[in-house]
């Protein structure tokens, strides 16, 4: 891997930016603030930035093959109208955890048939009350996948072996700190022989989780400013310092001889000492290089 220049994308000071999502069919660029109901695109040909208020938290939103968006709002998922005035017109799909008020949606991706993948956290941190859901046959079925985590982060699918990777950040005495791997069957909406791959032994948190087109694992540092590379092994390939704190997610946008990585960061929980040392937190990086 060669970097050719890391630059301040987006100067958009996310209280807590999440979940980017490249989306090739419209050269656009999709990622939510989720503490402050924001969801941001951002054309890097045009320069020109977009956001949409939501009612709720928003975890992650997603836009599938047909244009329609998806939103994971803090109390369940949601079709979302995105219109001119910066208002999103939502329509609940469901509810998740109706009884639990300290739930929310912390991230979700689609797997590639129509279906999405989506975790929940507990907002206190305490509870081991974080889950994965499987929504499948146009949303009409949720399944429970995994659970028994704090806060659940990712999922990512890879590409070459169709593994599932899910990360816990904080860890409990039930699901230590790190990222899991497993086998997943979509059609029994399952995972089997689930084992932690990575064990995170830094003060730091991981993050979001995304896999690259060799099938690289991206994992942000929250509490940290790296960008981390593991081979599907769990071995460190690469770390990448950013002038950023609380790295949270990385999305590829593979043009030609060049990868543009762009990288979200969240202001929530740094130091003015260290908001200092790392101005371009809470703004969208991208990291421009060969792969």
């Amino acid at each position: 891997m060669k970097i050719l220049e890391i630059k301040n994308l987006v100067p958009c000071q996310c209280l807590l930016g999440e979940g980017p999502v490249w989306i090739a069919g419209q050269r656009m660029l999709y990622w939510v603030d989720i503490l402050q109901n924001t969801i941001f695109s951002y054309s890097p040909s045009t320069h020109k930035l977009n956001s949409w208020k939501t009612t709720e938290y928003i975890g992650f939103v997603l836009v599938m093959n047909n244009n329609q968006v998806i939103g994971g709002l803090k109390s369940g998922l949601h079709y979302l109208t995105l219109n001119n005035d910066g208002t999103a017109i939502e329509k609940r799909i469901d509810y998740i955890d109706k009884e639990n008020k300290t739930i929310r949606f912390n991230d979700g991706i689609m797997d590639g048939a129509g279906g999405i993948i989506c975790c929940t956290m507990d907002m206190l941190g305490k509870g081991q009350l974080g889950k994965y859901y499987y929504y499948h046959d146009n949303f009409k079925k949720r399944n429970v996948i995994d659970k028994g985590y704090t806060i659940a982060n990712g999922p990512a699918i890879g590409i070459k072996n169709g593994l599932l990777y899910t990360v816990e950040s904080v860890g409990s005495q039930m699901t230590k700190k790190g990222i899991y791997v497993s086998e997943f069957n979509k059609n029994s909406a399952t995972i089997t022989n689930k084992k932690l791959l990575i064990e995170w032994q830094k003060q730091s948190s991981p993050d979001g989780i995304v896999i690259d087109k060799n099938g690289g694992l991206w994992v942000g540092e929250f509490g940290g400013n790296i960008l981390r590379c593991f081979d599907p092994n769990g071995s460190l390939k690469h770390e990448i310092p950013l002038p950023g704190w609380n790295i949270t997610k990385a999305a590829f946008n593979y043009r030609g001889n060049k990868t543009s990585i762009y990288v979200t960061s969240a202001i929530f929980g740094a130091s003015k000492k260290t908001l200092k040392m790392y101005p371009n937190t809470g703004d969208v990086l991208e990291i421009i290089c060969q792969l």
